[in-house]
């Protein structure tokens, strides 16, 4: 490119005078297509500055027609909402008064609700009581819903007795029961009685039960006096020691009109108001068999529980095998052993002459007689006897057979032997709560 330069020199050009500019000759072919090239990148980049506009010109008037239908789409529920209203178009009315024979702040049942439990009290806390003097409580459950409500009450264990409220209960109605804790052994007191209702939530609510039962008195060794292994003409005596806890003396009495059985009972006050002896003796003759007696003992105190001393007596047969029957279970994957045992009175010994059984299978053996010392005046043999696996032990099963010397009903002693499989498993289901009540429409 040819570039033509003014006159003058940059070396030699005075300070003061101006800077000469360099000029370009546009006569030039290669200078003209640069300026046109430079103007057609101007021109574009206009149109990409248009095209940028003209985008958010879109975007503005897309988020303003979006809004515009959101604002119409409410408008149009609004208007249809209140077109449905039973109230519309009808003038504000005043609040609706109560009846002027309802007392200040009782409650009314609600509508549209269902069925609803008020419970009062909501726990039954009584401190501390003495053993065998009464704990109990009322308790008031109260419809407050609309529809009938049912009410069932239920203890977790014998200790805590309830009475049962009325059910159903129509909305408005109130029923009463009672919680009754049974004091008769000293200790601390944590129980749960459940109520149970059809209300659509919260159909259960627990009560706690919670004290402490303080000891009236002390019964030593136990309240429970047993005789074994005892003849018919059995005459024997055991005793119990009775210390009063309370603060002030007791007169401990044997109640009236009792029948004892096969004892005799005595009831001896060893230091007054404080501590006694109840005495127990047999009565021969004794029954064979468990002779059984509950004797009531008297505190002297109005409310309170008499104290039980139980006795037993036991006048065995001469001749006892055990166990009675042997089982064999899916368990016996391979023989088994089992050990029974014929006992019989030291005063009447016992031989056994013999032993058979109706299973091949079965195989047995009489043990020589062991050193153990004797029992309460009984003696023992034992025989050993192996067990087939329970695929081998046909289904009907067998019977071994003891054979002795005695000439009367123990002449032949039968122990059964069963194929016995364990009885399936229950499937445990969770109770259903009662079904709610459907709510009654307003009126």
């Amino acid at each position: 490119m040819c570039l033509k330069q003014s006159s003058g020199s940059h070396s030699g050009r005075s300070p003061g005078r101006p800077r000469s500019v360099r000029r370009f000759s546009t006569a030039d072919p290669k200078v003209g297509r640069h300026a046109h090239m430079q103007t057609e990148v101007g021109r574009h980049a206009g149109m990409q500055a248009e095209v940028g506009r003209y985008a958010r010109m879109q975007s503005a008037l897309g988020r303003s027609v979006t809004w515009g239908l959101v604002a119409a789409g409410s408008l149009i529920i609004a208007s249809s909402a209140i077109a449905q209203s039973p109230d519309a178009g009808q003038p504000p009315q005043a609040a609706t008064k109560p009846a002027p024979d309802s007392p200040p702040g009782a409650s009314q049942p609600a509508t549209g609700i269902g069925p609803r439990l008020e419970l009062h009290p909501r726990d039954f806390r009584f401190g501390e009581v003495w053993q065998g003097l009464p704990a109990e409580r009322e308790f008031t459950v109260k419809n407050t819903g609309d529809s009938p409500l049912t009410v069932v009450v239920s203890s977790t264990c014998g200790c805590a007795v309830v009475t049962a409220p009325k059910s159903p209960l129509a909305p408005g109605e109130s029923s009463l029961f009672k919680i009754s804790y049974q004091t008769g052994a000293p200790g601390p007191a944590d129980r749960r009685v459940t109520v149970t209702t059809n209300e659509s939530h919260g159909s259960t609510v627990e009560i706690p039960v919670q004290g402490t039962v303080k000891p009236l008195y002390e019964i030593a060794p136990s309240n429970h006096i047993s005789f074994q292994r005892l003849n018919v003409d059995s005459r024997e005596t055991q005793s119990v020691r009775i210390v009063s806890k309370y603060d002030k003396p007791l007169n401990f009495r044997i109640k009236s009109g009792q029948e004892s059985g096969a004892f005799e009972i005595v009831l001896n006050e060893v230091e007054p108001g404080r501590e006694f002896h109840f005495v127990a003796t047999t009565k021969p003759p004794l029954q064979p068999g468990w002779s059984n007696a509950a004797v009531l003992i008297e505190t002297g105190l109005p409310d309170c529980a008499p104290l039980t001393i139980s006795l037993s007596a036991q006048v065995p047969p001469r001749v006892v095998v055990q166990p009675g029957q042997l089982a064999v279970t899916p368990q016996f994957t391979r023989p088994m052993q089992q050990t029974v045992h014929v006992e019989y009175r030291s005063s009447e010994p016992l031989v056994i002459k013999d032993i058979t059984c109706d299973l091949p299978s079965v195989r047995f053996e009489l043990l020589p007689p062991s050193d153990l010392p004797e029992r309460d005046g009984f003696d023992c043999q034992e025989i050993r006897v192996t067990l087939p696996s329970f695929a081998d032990l046909p289904a009907e099963g067998g019977t071994l057979v003891i054979h002795t010397d005695d000439e009367g009903e123990f002449a032949t002693l039968t122990v059964p032997i069963e194929r016995r499989t364990p009885p399936a498993r229950r499937t445990v289901r969770p109770p259903v709560p009662p079904a709610s009540q459907p709510a009654s429409a307003p009126q």
